[in-house]
């Protein structure tokens, strides 16, 4: 199975996912491929500005920060292979909390 992660802090995630489950499920096998892959993205990558700008003000005001879209449309359009069926899940602080029930359905679904 695999996660690609778009992310501004590509470097925090390498130690997390080398350690407990997560960490034994990258280094198992299926068949010649490995049970789980991630692929950490840089969103800033995907900016053409000179400061490699991802972020903006909200649009109605109050604090905060939100993602421009264009880098996150170039790094996702980027990432996604057109032959192969996948889903793309945006996690938001509105969204569902993500629970192990969720995450079961999705891995079926």
């Amino acid at each position: 199975m695999r996660f690609d992660v778009v992310t501004i802090f590509p470097s925090m995630f390498d130690r997390v996912f080398d350690q407990g489950v997560v960490g034994k499920a990258r280094q198992a096998k299926l068949g010649s491929s490995t049970l789980l892959n991630f692929q950490i993205h840089n969103l800033r990558d995907y900016t053409e500005t000179k400061h490699q700008i991802v972020d903006d003000a909200p649009f109605g005001g109050g604090g905060g920060l939100i993602f421009k879209m264009e880098p996150l449309v170039k790094a996702l359009r980027a990432i996604r292979d057109p032959n192969v069926k996948s889903r793309s899940i945006l996690m938001s602080p509105r969204g569902r909390v993500l629970t192990h029930e969720i995450a079961q359905e999705l891995c079926t679904s």
